[in-house]
């Protein structure tokens, strides 16, 4: 069996003796496992920051096809390059340890903000991909709205890099947007990253509205960043509902076709109601009012 590695979160106690239980001293930790033929392994904690200011309750991995895995969070731990605000973090496991935390994006020791949900995927094996939602408005042309920034890491042999590269708005289309984006999700494929996300932008001279829907883009995995590309909604009612579509989730299924799902409260024309329900989505088409998609 292939090994299957997760990542979580470990609660434990700080402090020493009896502690009142409505004041505990709780410090959140990444807890880490692999699933092989011979069962699940002990709970590993990777190196990560020790702080009881800023559970890493946002946390994502992805793992090379040689078994390394990779995990970022954020946190507002002090590691001496942050600012007390909570910045992106990573770790990476190479034959059984953790190395050192680091910060991902450059700008920590003085942006001001909070950085959430980072996302991270590995493309070709060779590059380390992240991406967060930050409202830092890096060099004056992101503005003060919630985007999506990026920074890469070169991991193959003599060309790997000790650090990670510049963090950059994902895509030019956020130097000029209003509204703010969250929650990205992304996945990788043969020779390009694939990221959706939530947003409240009125995408296409404001045709989307101003609820929130999801938004796509395909960057070429030789693009840099801002990657010159074109943002889309993914969902093929973002352009007639007024509802809340939210939560996304992706995959490239074998083939190429891009599959992803999302939380909506649309209607649909009626047949869904007014409930949350779970929509199926592929690339430039909709499925929705099938009893396998929904979800209440």
């Amino acid at each position: 069996m292939t090994a299957i590695p997760v990542v979580s979160r470990r609660q434990e106690r700080c402090g020493a003796g009896a502690l009142d239980p409505y004041l505990d001293l709780v410090t959140a930790r990444l807890a880490y496992s692999r699933r092989t033929s011979a069962g699940w392994s002990l709970a590993e904690i990777p190196t990560v920051p020790t702080t009881t200011a800023w559970d890493p309750d946002s946390f994502d991995l992805a793992v090379e096809p040689s078994g390394v895995a990779h995990i970022v969070w954020n946190s507002s731990a002090d590691l001496a390059v942050s600012d007390g605000e909570a910045d992106v973090f990573w770790s990476r496991r190479v034959s059984g340890s953790w190395s050192p935390a680091e910060v991902v994006n450059d700008y920590a020791p003085y942006d001001g903000v909070d950085d959430y949900t980072p996302r991270v995927a590995v493309l070709s094996g060779t590059t380390a991909f992240v991406v967060w939602s930050s409202a830092f408005n890096r060099a004056g042309e992101a503005g003060f709205d919630y985007d999506l920034f990026d920074s890469k890491r070169d991991l193959s042999g003599e060309k790997a890099a000790a650090s990670w590269g510049e963090a950059a708005l994902l895509v030019n289309h956020f130097k000029n947007d209003q509204g703010n984006d969250y929650e990205p999700q992304l996945v990788v494929g043969h020779d390009f990253v694939e990221v959706v996300w939530e947003s409240n932008e009125g995408l296409a001279f404001g045709s989307a509205g101003p609820d929130v829907d999801i938004f796509h883009v395909r960057i070429p995995g030789t693009s840099g960043c801002p990657a010159n590309v074109g943002v889309g909604v993914a969902n093929a009612n973002g352009f007639m509902d007024s509802g809340r579509d939210e939560n996304p989730v992706i995959e490239v299924i074998p083939g190429g076709t891009t599959v992803f799902a999302w939380e909506s409260d649309d209607s649909f024309g009626g047949p869904l109601g007014t409930d949350l329900d779970v929509i199926l989505g592929r690339l430039g088409e909709v499925e929705a009012g099938t009893t396998g998609f929904q979800a209440d």
